[in-house]
């Protein structure tokens, strides 16, 4: 399908994009630390919002209908739209001309409104301090929440000046005055709010919307109409739920307890104090219309990807992403980041899909992790891209990569060598992975080293590859493979399987073929033997992501450098929160400029930790860690045990 060129050229533009870069990490080295932090005082939070996200979407084809009615009992008048267009031509119904004041508003978004709208003559202002700068100043947003951060205020004062009428210095007082006095002015003489909704209560018909700013408290108050446009996903069943929504969104997003505003809109403003005749508005909105759109997320649920539907779009997700991190908004289409391009599938097409970015995703699971809602992202991600195999819009150079394995039994298409590791029989076999084969073999022949001075009883086989990468990029695990290495341990009578590889490890602890075997990851192994080293050197240890969040090993490595008497020092994004590298689901071999400025990024912030070793098990982390290190990084890169063998040999883990 010719996939891979445009998305060459996203990759480009977002990793030369300077400005919004630098936009982008201002924004998260302040919003990832407050996130790590506020959500720890919320430790059931999580598990609350997903029940009412997965209870919600469940019984929709119920909710749907109350809700409706509750909205239209309010006052409100109510639309169901099944496509986007359907939504658009609505309210293009309701808008006769003038102006339009908005507040952010992704289901706007999604549909092309304000395109639309525009289209027709109509005027319309942001009223987000940040929109509206970025509006203004005609570019690109740098991040979802705080979208200007890479315009410098010398440029806003400049932009202020001209579209106000009078000099606006560049003291932070005077824009904030200028840019408040503005947007009201827009607000008072404006025929029409629109506005987004975070959830909406089915039972009672309200409408809830979390701010800090307070400008969809008055878009939604002030003009005589008021437009609400919202997925259906929105609707949960009562205000309580609602409430949850919202906290979640601000504890999850920005790490706060709360937003400094939350509206909870029940219909047009009302009064009954003359005669006690009800007459509708008053001091805010005569009308109130209600949009809801499904725009493929029936769909969605048919398929099987009702998770996407949890979002609560605080995006968090976004904030720990690798490859957001790398190339900000050039990750996704009108939503971004895995559950964004995933989401893409099914408001626009598969195909659209993978034009912005499905082949990006790393699998990391950070998105997971930092998710209110465990939304699994990389796993529909992946199921995704079997499903554009099927459908013949896949990135071709997936098919290329299947057919380099199916040959060669590695995706490197090499020749495999014998490790000299091989007995007849052995209580333990030992499986490499193809990355310690074909890239990392030193660091790999280290580890087997390691485990014959510890004498442990083991056998190396002939590997065949595991069949995790096929997953990874949308194929089943090559059948032949799979049996292929279950028979050679089988034939050796062994009782263990130890694995080095964290990808590979996981897909045996998930393959039913494996059921009986013990398989246990290396650093799982090395945890319950003693290792006679002592550590001398300041170290810092990296997650691997199929370790850590895939397979929960977090405390293992850190005990094995404890009781070696190691000084171990952790960065902020550590277990959980640790940076991917970028080197996962084939990102480090198909787009390989991306994954590196991944792994500088995270070489960076481990280098600024004083340690003097970078320890880490994973040979693709590995790989990518030695590749991205330059000279200004006074720090050496190990496996653990390949630095634990250098030290049983007797040296310090010099080079």
């Amino acid at each position: 399908m010719g996939f891979k060129e445009p998305l060459e050229t996203k990759i480009r533009m977002g990793l030369q994009d300077v400005q919004s870069t630098k936009g982008r990490n201002i924004a998260l080295d302040v919003i990832c630390p407050k996130h790590i932090a506020k959500v720890k005082q919320y430790p059931g939070l999580s598990r609350r919002l997903r029940e009412i996200k997965a209870y919600s979407i469940a019984n929709l084809d119920t909710l749907l209908p109350q809700a409706i009615s509750s909205l239209q009992a309010a006052g409100c008048k109510v639309f169901y739209a099944k496509t986007g267009k359907e939504a658009v031509d609505y309210i293009l119904s309701v808008v006769k001309g003038g102006t339009v004041v908005k507040s952010k508003t992704n289901a706007g978004k999604e549909v092309g409104l304000v395109e639309a709208l525009e289209a027709k003559g109509v005027r319309v202002v942001e009223t987000d301090l940040g929109d509206r700068i970025v509006q203004l100043a005609d570019v690109l947003p740098s991040h979802s929440l705080v979208p200007a951060l890479h315009v410098p205020r010398e440029k806003i004062s400049e932009i202020f000046t001209r579209e106000y009428g009078y000099e606006v210095t560049t003291e932070l007082d005077d824009l904030i005055a200028a840019a408040r006095k503005g947007t009201l002015q827009e607000i008072l003489k404006a025929d029409y709010g629109l506005s987004g909704a975070n959830a909406i209560a089915a039972d009672s018909g309200t409408i809830f919307l979390i701010e800090n700013e307070g400008n969809i408290r008055a878009v939604t108050n002030i003009p005589r109409v008021h437009i609400v446009i919202a997925g259906i996903e929105k609707i949960v069943p009562t205000p309580l739920d609602a409430l949850t929504v919202v906290q979640a969104a601000s504890v999850y997003g920005l790490g706060q307890d709360l937003g400094t505003y939350v509206s909870c809109i029940s219909g047009p403003s009302r009064t009954a104090d003359i005669e006690y005749r009800l007459v509708l508005g008053m001091h805010g909105p005569e009308e109130v219309h209600v949009v809801l759109i499904d725009n493929g997320r029936t769909e969605a649920i048919r398929e099987g990807f009702q998770e996407l539907l949890y979002c609560t779009n605080c995006g968090s997700c976004l904030n720990f992403c690798p490859v957001y991190g790398a190339i900000g908004e050039n990750y996704g289409y009108k939503y971004l980041g895995g559950r964004g391009v995933a989401f893409t599938s099914f408001h626009a097409s598969l195909e659209k899909a993978q034009k912005e970015g499905l082949s990006f995703c790393t699998t990391c699971e950070s998105c997971r992790v930092a998710c209110p809602a465990q939304i699994n992202a990389p796993e529909m991600v992946k199921r995704l891209r079997a499903k554009a195999q099927k459908e013949n819009v896949a990135l071709e150079t997936y098919a290329e990569a299947k057919r380099v394995i199916d040959a060669y039994g590695n995706p490197y298409g090499e020749k495999r060598e014998p490790w000299g590791y091989e007995k007849e029989q052995a209580e333990n076999v030992v499986f490499m992975g193809c990355v310690s084969a074909f890239r990392e073999r030193e660091a790999a022949m280290a580890g087997l080293e390691l485990l014959q001075k510890l004498g442990v009883d083991f056998s190396t086989i002939d590997e065949k590859c595991c069949g995790g990468v096929y997953e990874d990029i949308g194929y089943a695990a090559n059948p032949e493979f799979v049996q292929s290495n279950l028979d050679q341990i089988r034939a050796k009578g062994a009782k263990r399987l130890i694995v080095f590889c964290p990808r590979c490890t996981r897909f045996f602890k998930a393959n039913k073929a494996f059921v009986g075997l013990e398989v246990v990851n290396i650093l799982e192994f090395l945890s319950t033997i003693e290792i006679p080293v002592h550590i001398k050197d300041l170290v810092t240890w990296h997650d691997p992501c199929h370790l850590g969040r895939s397979l929960g090993i977090y405390d293992q490595p850190r005990g094995i450098i404890r009781k070696a008497n190691g000084e171990l020092v952790e960065p902020l994004r550590a277990y959980e929160y640790g940076r991917c590298c970028g080197a996962g689901s084939v990102v480090r071999g198909i787009y390989p400029r991306m994954s590196l400025n991944m792994a500088r990024t995270r070489v960076d912030e481990l280098a600024k930790l004083g340690a003097r070793v970078i320890l880490t098990e994973c040979p693709a982390c590995l790989h990518n860690l030695k590749n991205a290190k330059t000279s200004k990084h006074n720090v050496r890169v190990y496996n653990l045990t390949e630095y634990l063998n250098r030290l049983m040999a007797g040296g310090n883990g010099e080079e």
